[in-house]
């Protein structure tokens, strides 16, 4: 009788096995990554939405006008002077009592910082009804901490890394906001020649106050019994309320990596939201080639027909 023999795999049987579930594995993580990725940029799209019907209501309350927010320094160079601060997409969700000492910035590339909002209720903190839920103030792809500064004591600030994903912060007993939180009022880095807010009220297309306005400006005159600002308001077409910088490629720091396939969530003030790139290439008539970024990008249907690729402004 001959002895029977196991059954079994043989290594290169056990290796082809291994390969295939790799690669099995691979495609499926790829399709699932490409799925969340997608859903977290519709919900984003959605999230800008909801901000653009909650600043329309703001604005019927506030004689047209947006949430105010100008995180430049008042009368710096190539921009009129104009009111400095303002509580920006905040105001859409609450009207706290701002507290005696505020905690200022240094310059724009930390203006969200000044935005130490007492959130308990007897620091006076009233809903403003605008919004259902403050969660769509933060973009579910948004998963970088980011320092802000807060009250040490009622004289004393401190620089402290906050949680992007919580609304609230505690520091000595006292609950804030939190300006992490805003993941559409933040600083863009790869915005030429230098970083600059995502949302704003104030924009301009050129150096001067004269160019050609994007949105809403403040001018400075003297009324004869002191200093008005009269604002003006921009085509809505041509008009960047906001825009979404974390569906780019990034590094673990929030880096934008300079070079990828980089496209931001963009809200312009008709209500619309396009997909366009970080860096837009535009075309006027002639034939000439520019670059939009930031604030400046354009609806995809005016890109080819600018009047400046300089300026960035489109010819309708």
């Amino acid at each position: 009788m001959k002895p029977s023999r196991k059954s079994g795999f043989t290594l290169i049987e056990i290796m082809v096995v291994l390969v295939l579930a790799t690669i099995l594995s691979s495609i499926t993580f790829g399709a699932f990554r490409s799925i969340s990725q997608g859903n977290k940029r519709t919900t984003c799209q959605s999230n800008l939405s909801q901000i653009y019907k909650s600043a329309r209501l703001y604005a019927q309350d506030y004689n047209g006008e947006f949430p105010y927010l100008n995180p430049e320094v008042e009368g710096t160079a190539n921009q009129p002077a104009t009111p400095f601060g303002g509580l920006g997409l905040w105001s859409l969700y609450a009207f706290p009592t701002a507290p005696t000492n505020l905690c200022t910035p240094t310059n724009f590339n930390d203006y969200n910082t000044d935005l130490n909002l007492p959130l308990a209720s007897d620091d006076g903190t009233q809903l403003a009804g605008y919004v259902r839920s403050a969660k769509i103030f933060h973009c579910p792809a948004d998963r970088f901490d980011r320092e802000v500064q807060l009250r040490t004591s009622p004289t004393t600030c401190a620089t402290a890394t906050a949680p992007t994903a919580s609304i609230s912060i505690q520091q000595d007993g006292a609950t804030y906001l939190n300006p992490a939180f805003l993941s559409y009022q933040t600083i863009d880095d790869i915005i030429d020649p230098a970083p600059r807010d995502t949302y704003s009220s104030f924009r301009v297309s050129g150096p001067t106050a004269s160019a050609s306005r994007r949105q809403l400006t403040y001018f400075t005159t003297d009324s004869g019994s002191g200093v008005t600002r009269t604002p003006e308001r921009p085509l809505n077409d041509k008009t960047v309320v906001t825009w979404c910088r974390f569906h780019r490629t990034l590094d673990n720091t929030g880096a934008t990596v300079v070079g990828s396939r980089n496209y931001d969530n963009v809200l312009f003030s008709d209500g619309t939201v396009q997909s366009l790139s970080a860096q837009q290439t535009v075309q006027d008539a002639a034939g000439t080639s520019g670059q939009c970024a930031g604030w400046k990008r354009v609806p995809r249907e005016k890109a080819d027909s600018m009047a400046s690729v300089t300026d960035c402004t489109p010819s309708s």
